[in-house]
């Protein structure tokens, strides 16, 4: 979730690449919890989910992108994508007012839902194809209001698109060695990481310029990224491996399970972590599961208002975590 922290902090500081392994956990305990099955207008796979001014906000299979109002409703905004194309949207962030809404996806797939009370009245508008780009789009980060919003793009070949004026023109830069990007995240403007499926971790500290920063000596593939300032990013992937970054590497295992997503309070108190076959961990002190009515692969987590509240007219928006077959579940 791929998921923007909205509060403003320090720019990167030069960082090392050592690294730490945390015992694997023996046997994460279980906790009851108030998880719930919430009814979803479609049975496509959910790939992510944000807050924005007047609730949360979801996309996934077929280009479909589904709203939460405050009355606890789920509906349909579109079903087959900003250009009508049915490509499958992997990714949503939002301006840090809470009133635009960017999402991206396969096939070059990027667009914006102006939400009400922006100016601009409730629309969507297609950016598809930036730079007659035709890449999968996995993951998208926002930083600045809905007039003056930057955004980076990351795809399946290892480049970051960014465009500084709220995609009217775009440049491009690569990571690594071109694997796929599955997840950025930025704590401010122009600064924030970046991971790709070769094990590897990035900074950047102006939004254009990008250092590999780790991760040494790990072995599971990566899928979701918090960055909450320079020192403290939050990585999850297969193998249950959480990875935690505060000036040095850490890595724990909640078990066999493969993690999608993971979000984390600025103050690294607590966060919640979710993966296959609907499993959710929270962390408070500790990582412990919670169980949940659902077998579905989660693909995605918000903590809803906790770390939003500064930019939604909503009383309340639960944790929410959605997957496949149109899953949604709330707490």
């Amino acid at each position: 979730m791929t998921h923007q922290q909205l509060t403003r902090r320090s720019a990167i500081e030069a960082v090392g690449t050592a690294i730490t392994v945390a015992t694997s956990i023996r046997g994460i305990e279980t906790e009851t919890s108030n998880w719930t099955i919430s009814g979803a207008p479609t049975t496509q796979t959910l790939f992510d989910v944000v807050v924005a001014r007047d609730g949360a906000y979801t996309v996934g299979g077929g280009g479909c992108l589904i709203e939460r109002t405050d009355s606890g409703q789920w509906s349909t905004i579109i079903e087959e994508g900003p250009a009508s194309d049915g490509n499958n949207l992997y990714g949503v962030g939002v301006t840090d007012d809470g009133k635009r809404v960017w999402f991206v996806g396969a096939s070059g797939a990027v667009g914006a839902y102006h939400i009400d009370g922006c100016g601009c009245g409730c629309r969507v508008e297609d950016f598809s194809g930036p730079n007659d780009s035709s890449n999968n789009f996995r993951d998208i980060a926002v930083t600045g209001d809905c007039s003056a919003a930057t955004l980076y793009i990351g795809d399946e070949s290892g480049q970051v698109h960014r465009s500084a004026d709220a995609g009217d023109s775009w440049e491009i830069v690569t990571l690594g060695t071109g694997s796929t990007i599955p997840a950025l995240n930025f704590h401010e403007d122009g600064a924030g990481h970046a991971v790709d499926t070769n094990q590897a971790a990035f900074c950047t500290a102006d939004g254009q310029t990008w250092e590999q920063i780790g991760i040494e000596d790990c072995d599971a593939t990566l899928y979701g990224l918090d960055s909450n300032r320079s020192e403290h990013v939050w990585i999850c992937g297969g193998g249950g491996q959480t990875i935690k970054y505060d000036g040095s590497w850490s890595v724990q295992s909640l078990g066999d399970v493969r993690l999608r997503d993971i979000e984390v309070a600025p103050d690294g108190t607590t966060g919640l972590t979710v993966g296959g076959s609907g499993r959710i961990f929270r962390l408070s002190e500790q990582w412990t599961e919670e169980t949940t009515p659902c077998e579905q692969n989660l693909h995605a987590v918000t903590r809803g208002t906790t770390d939003t509240a500064a930019v939604t007219d909503c009383d309340i928006t639960p944790d929410i975590a959605v997957g496949a077959s149109g899953e949604i579940l709330e707490r």
